[in-house]
């Protein structure tokens, strides 16, 4: 891996496949909440509020625990900077997605994909780097420790 570019090698550290992990978990969150809600009865959009909700809370809760280790920031500012992390990139993925499928045509999967992708992106950068940091002399750029 160290004759990779110092960006793919950031991309490919051990925290960022971390995170990608607790999104499979955060996923897997949101999909039975909202099958479970749907199944009970209550309309769609209300289960993908609370389903989607569900999958946050449950990713903050083991992105503080396993993936950012954050022992030293206190829950009351790293959830509200967290909460605001996800809402930006809530919103930056719904215009993505709209654009790609509206403007340029894109199939839905397609876009959902790219826009997924991308609010991954936006959520790793916002959460290692604003919500889950400790201090400004936090670790080293590229550093596997949290």
């Amino acid at each position: 891996m160290a004759s990779l570019p110092a960006g793919a090698r950031r991309l490919l550290s051990r925290r960022f496949l971390t995170f990608c992990a607790v999104g499979g978990v955060n996923t897997a969150v949101d999909v039975a909440v909202f099958a479970a809600l749907t199944e009970a009865g209550l309309p769609s959009a209300a289960a993908q509020a609370l389903s989607y909700a569900c999958g946050t809370l449950n990713s903050y809760l083991m992105n503080r625990r396993w993936t950012f280790r954050d022992s030293e920031g206190s829950t009351s500012r790293t959830l509200p900077r967290f909460a605001a992390v996800n809402l930006l990139a809530l919103a930056l993925t719904s215009g993505l997605l709209a654009l790609l499928t509206g403007s340029f045509g894109w199939p839905v999967p397609a876009g959902k994909a790219a826009a997924t992708a991308a609010g991954l992106l936006v959520t790793y950068a916002g959460s290692s780097r604003w919500a889950f940091r400790a201090h400004s002399n936090d670790y080293p750029e590229g550093s596997d420790s949290p």
